[in-house]
Order: structure tokens, then sequence, then C-alpha cells
């Protein structure tokens, strides 16, 4: 080839790559993708690229390879990225150096594809390698703080990003992560404050837009986090987060078909298979089940050789009850990752267990209320058991200390309750199925107590069974044990009963339509006291009635003196569940914190009359994940997280726990069950009692009322083989 022509192509290249450039600039980045491609292509062919570099050039092989991997990262294709940095990391070694890039570059925009991939010990890594060649490189300082914060070690992160301050105090990057520590924090305000000083240093950083959304929600300002994500999706269209979290701000504006539109709107944009197959969730959440199936059929269209697309869509099918589509392809995904374990766990257990969803009980069963399902002469299950129950959709499970309620649905959506146990005190149930009154509404909600239970039907009416102590359950007969359903009268309350309060009590409690609480037992007769009005939900402990009214106040009634308090919070957040033990009392927040009254910073039960904070990251091991749910019992208590890993601390001597073993002394930190499973989205505990399961419903409860869990991917069915 003459010297001119190879001048001619050289110029065609570097034209190709500005082109490239300004694509990247404008974050057109399929675009860029195609002619980075073409470039890199020139090299695999012993392109004019190969040769040593002039001081004409404008770019090089490193460069390419650099702005070929952040193109990548940032449509969320992070294996490709990851190729194309170790690339960059490659020849930069070789060329010894580059007018263009430096490695602290690439190690830094590497790191922050790590960390977005989730692989935040790696990233972690990476930044602590930029500082060793620059101790004030600010994107590397900056960058490490978010990693930090991530493995929840705050003190370090404040500690970095200070000194990131420092170094330039105009990064707009400093202020997106002090935004985030004070999001961590609860302090929800002043995390918008840095948000918006991000904004302002960059005003093209469509994250913090996406960050301040997150924190409107948190502080209920659907409106303002609405036009948050609208900006994010302005500057970055194809943020899918953003356009998920967008179509669910409709949804519970009451908005559905604004919502679903905008879900098609991102699929009609060029995404990739895994943004795909994210947005299929979204449709779940909408309840359109058949739509999210055609969405990762699309997905795996687009992407046929990714196992863990083939995996979501065999999990949706077992939801659906489509099981013979749901083993086709749990064993597509075993061909295309041959190694995984996992993935042949899910196509054995799905081809040989129960078609049917199955819990998992532990605790005492020395009246049966386990299904009698112990083996041993303490009638003491240590370790879960596997079992299928009631061959239903299972709903919900509840304990009182000598029964168990199963509350359960059908193929036929209809509800039915099966009672286990002792409770009538003539004879040993085992799934007996309770018979309701005729013309009785479908049910609505169960409220255990220690040895009765009221279950409320959708039309308003109250049924109790079990010990009228004290005027329990508001039936006349006080000290009486009704063996059968008995409807008990709400006639005199001021409105329809909306909701049952749930504690570890003699007592029971409701909330009328009204916001109106009315407990029982507190006089010496069968009806229900008004002790509040204005109220959205309680919890009651031993000496203790707890209560979270509309106006976001907390207040507590000790029975003790008859005294009505106002309760000093250390958070800011709403309060979405209030679980009670039998003194003890865990508030779970609405974006997956929890705060305990007489428990430790680590879970255990203590004497502490503070409400503070349990740091998760104590847990044995740490836990990162918000928290999705709690349930108390007497002296223990057992958490869910978002990624559906399940914890559990405090009193083990009935083996109610599920670690396998007794325990003389109280666990005093959350450790988490060795059986934990992406399978399990439900847990449930009362006196000495416990079960984990597949829930049709306690997820998508979770989900219409808690801002944080929306997302989460839990429609899983439990099959697993049994286990005795």
């Amino acid at each position: 080839m003459q010297k001119d022509d190879e001048q001619k192509i050289l110029i065609s290249e570097e034209d190709l790559f500005d082109k490239a450039f300004g694509l990247y600039e404008e974050r057109s980045f399929d675009e860029a993708i195609k002619i980075l491609e073409k470039l890199v292509k020139s090299f695999d062919e012993g392109g004019l690229l190969d040769r040593p570099l002039e001081n004409n050039d404008s770019f090089d092989k490193a460069t390419v390879y650099y702005y070929l991997a952040n193109c990548y990262r940032e449509i969320s294709r992070f294996k490709l990225a990851r190729e194309y940095y170790e690339k960059a990391r490659t020849c930069l070694a070789e060329q010894k150096e580059s007018d263009f890039i430096d490695i602290q570059d690439v190690l830094n925009d590497y790191a922050l594809g790590l960390v977005r991939d989730g692989n935040t010990e790696e990233s972690k890594k990476l930044y602590e390698s930029v500082l060793e060649l620059n101790s004030k490189n600010v994107s590397a300082l900056s960058g490490l703080a978010a990693c930090y914060l991530l493995l929840g070690d705050i003190p370090a992160s404040k500690r970095l990003i200070e000194k990131a301050l420092k170094v330039n105090s105009e990064y707009y990057h400093v202020y997106h992560v002090r935004g985030m520590i004070y999001d961590e924090e609860g302090d929800y305000e002043n995390a918008i404050k840095m948000y918006n000083q991000s904004s302002f240093l960059n005003p093209m950083y469509a994250r913090s837009h996406y960050n301040k959304a997150l924190s409107y929600e948190k502080l209920f300002l659907i409106e303002q986090a609405i036009d948050e994500y609208r900006e994010c999706i302005r500057l970055d269209s194809t943020h899918i987060s953003s356009h998920q979290n967008l179509s669910y701000c409709y949804l519970q504006m009451g908005e559905k078909d604004r919502a679903i539109k905008i879900l098609h709107e991102i699929l009609s944009k060029n995404i990739d298979a895994n943004s795909m197959a994210d947005i299929s969730d979204s449709f779940r959440e909408i309840g359109d089940d058949e739509k999210a199936c055609q969405v990762l059929t699309s997905a795996i269209s687009l992407d046929p050789t990714n196992a863990e697309i083939y995996i979501r869509r065999a999990d949706l099918y077992k939801h659906m009850e489509k099981k013979s589509l749901a083993l086709m392809d749990y064993l597509k995904a075993c061909e295309l990752d041959p190694l995984n374990d996992e993935y042949k766990l899910l196509y054995r257990n799905t081809k040989l267990g129960p078609d049917r969803h199955t819990v998992a009980l532990f605790g005492n069963d020395s009246f049966c209320q386990l299904g009698n399902t112990s083996t041993n002469e303490r009638n003491i299950v240590w370790k879960p058991v596997f079992v299928s129950a009631c061959n239903d959709r299972v709903k919900n499970i509840y304990f009182g200390t000598v029964f168990s309620l199963f509350w359960a649905e059908d193929v036929a959506g209809e509800s039915n309750v099966f009672e286990c146990g002792f409770l009538n005190g003539v004879e040993y149930l085992l799934f007996e199925k309770l018979v309701f009154p005729p013309k009785t509404g479908r049910v609505k909600q169960i409220s255990p107590g220690l040895q009765c239970y009221i279950i409320l039907t959708e039309d308003g009416q109250l049924f109790g069974k079990g010990f009228n102590t004290d005027y329990s359950m508001g039936l006349p007969t006080n000290h009486f044990n009704y063996t059968k359903l008995t409807e008990i009268d709400t006639s005199y309350l001021d409105s329809k009963v909306q909701t049952l309060v749930q504690g570890c009590n003699t007592m029971s409690a409701l909330i009328s339509t009204k916001g109106t609480l009315y407990v029982s037992g507190l006089v010496n007769h069968s009806k229900f006291t008004m002790l509040s009005e204005d109220v959205q939900l309680a919890g009651l402990t031993r000496d203790i009635i707890w209560y979270w009214r509309q106006d976001r106040v907390l207040m507590n009634y000790k029975i003790s003196n008859m005294k009505t308090s106002l309760v000093t919070t250390p958070f800011k957040e709403d309060i979405r569940k209030i679980a009670c033990g039998e003194t003890h009392t865990i508030f779970l927040t609405s974006s997956g914190n929890i705060y305990g009254y007489r428990i430790s910073s680590v879970g255990g039960i203590s004497n502490t009359h503070e409400i503070c904070k349990i740091n998760t990251h104590l847990f044995s091991p740490p836990l990162y994940s918000p928290i999705k749910d709690v349930e108390c019992g007497s002296e223990h208590s057992l958490l869910i997280s978002k990624d559906n890993r399940v914890y559990a601390s405090g009193d083990n001597t009935k083996g109610e726990l599920g670690l396998g073993e007794m325990s003389e002394d109280f666990i005093q930190v959350f450790t988490e069950l060795e059986f934990s499973n992406p399978l399990i989205n439900a847990i449930s505990s009362n006196d000495g009692s416990s079960a984990l399961f597949r829930s049709t419903v306690i997820s998508d409860e979770i989900l219409r009322n808690s801002f944080n869990f929306k997302r989460v991917n839990s429609f899983y069915d439990l099959v697993i083989v049994l286990e005795y």
C-alpha cells in the first residue's frame, strides 16, 4: 500500500472515531458501538492502528477499547464492558503511554461498571488501586466512598467523602455520594439538597435525578418524584429503573393505563435482553403475567444463550402453574450453564417436588400445631421440614400457643382455612377445614392470639374461636372456650372493621374503616373499647399497645397505668408494620429499615426501653439488603430480606429459630438460616412455632404498601423435595 493510500485510510478511521466520540457525548451509545466495533475489527485484521503512534494521531487502540467499554457499561452490557476494559488495560501496558487516556481513567470507569453490576468488592479494589497511583484522585475517592456505603460502612464512607471535598469541592459526584449517605441515614431532605448540588455542578448527570426521585418517594412526595424520574429519562432515555419507577408511581396514583403506556414506551426502544427481562417484572407488578411472559420470550429471542432469562421465565411459568413449560426452560438453562448447580436443583425440585405450594415448619409441635411433623420424644422440630400443606395455594400461616392456621386458596380461587392443633381441648386436629356459617363473605384477614383467633371477612363480619380469656375475643361469655366459629357483635362500632391487629397478647384489637382503634379486654365486659381515632396500624405486646396514626405520629398505651404517650422515633420514615412479641417490638419502615423496642442493635432481646435501629450489617453474616417482612414470637423474631434471606434471633429452646439445634441461651444476634433460598418469600411466627413458605399474597401486599419493595422479584413457588 502506498503512503498516500495509508494516509487516506488513517484519515477515514480518524473520522470514524470522531463521529463515534460525538455519538458517545450525545449518549447515542448503540450507534457509537457500531462504529467502534468497526474500528476494533480493523485491529483484528492487522489494520493501521497496530503501527507505532505518531504525533498527529487523534486516538489509539486503548482509547477505542476504553470508549467501547464505557458504551457497553452505559447500556448495562456489563460482561462486554468488562471484556473491553481489560483490553484497554492490556493495550495501555503494551503502549506504555497514551496521549488520550491514562490508566486512572480506565480503572475508575471500570470500577464504576463493576459496582453497577453488583460487584462492589471488586470495584472497591480497583478504586484503591487508583488511589495507590494518585491519592488525590477525587473520582476514585468518591467512588470508593460509595462502595463503602453499599457495604454498610457509613463512617468509612463519610471519611472518604470529606477527603474528596478537600481535594475538589466542585466535583459533582462528591455531592451525589453525600446524598446517598444522607439517604441511608434517613435524612431525605438533606439528601435532596445534595442531589440538587450534584445536578447544578453537572446538569447532564442523570443518576442524581433518579436518586432524588427515590428520596421524594420516601417522603411521599409522589408528584415531585415523577418530575425527577422524567428528567432522568430526558437525560438518559435508556435508564430502565426510572421507567419502571415512573410506571409504578402512576400505578400508585390509580393511573394504570398511563403506567402500562410507559412500559410499552421503553419496550419500543432499542434495549438489551436483560433490560427487557427487568421490564417483564413491572408487568407482573401490574398483574399482567401473560404480557410479562411475552416480554421474557422477546428477551430470549434477543439473547438466546442467556440462561438467567430462561430461569426467570421458568419461575413465571411455575407461578402460572404451567409446570411442563417451566421444566423445559429450567432444562435449557442447565444446558446453557452446565456448571450451575442451582439451576440443576431448580429443575430437579420442579420435576420431583409436589405440584402445589409447600411450607417449611419448625419449632414446638407438642399440640400438633406443626401438623404432627415431629418425630422425637420432645415433639420439637429443630430443623425446618418441608411438607405439602392442604394441597392448596398458601396465602398465609398463623400460630398460637396450641394451634396453627393455614389460609389457602384452591384452584378455583376459593379461600379455605385449615386448623391444626388442640385449640378445641377435645381432639388433635390435622389440617381440619373450618366450616363457616352460610352466606359468609370471603376471608379477608386472620389475627391469632395465644389461645384464640379472630377472622375478618370481606363483608366486615367477625368470627372468633378459642378461649375468651378476659373477653379477649369480644364474645359475651368470659373465660369460656368457644369450640366453634362464633360471630362477634360489631354493631356498636362507628363503622365496619377494616383491619385486625396482631400481637403476642391475650387481648385483641381492630381498626374500623374510619380509622378508629378498638381493643378488647381493657374493661370487664365483652365489647371492644375505643382507644384512639385516625389510626393506620397497631400492634399488641403484653403491656403496651402501639399505634401509628394517619398523621405519621407513633403513640403507645401502657396497660399497667392506662396512660397514652407520644413516642419520639429515631427515624423520619413511615412505619409499614408493627410486629410484637410478649414484651419486644420491631418496627419495619417504608425503606426496609428495622427499629426495635427492647431489642438490641443486633436483634437480641434486651431491656432497652428506647426505640433503636437494628443494624443489619452486624448480623451473622452481615445483611445489606432491605428488610421485606418481620415476625415476632413470644421471645424470638424472624425477618426476611428483599433478596429472600431469612434471619432469626431470640429464644430457641423449642427450635423456633430453625437453626437445627436447641439453645438454652438466647441467640442475641440475628443469624441466617442455612437453608435460605430465593424460593421462599414469606415468614410466620408466634409462641414457639415458625414457618417459611411461598405466599401468593404476602409479597403483593408489601409491594403495594412500600416504595422500596416494588421491584422485588419474589414470585416463586416453593417446590422443595420432602426432607424428613
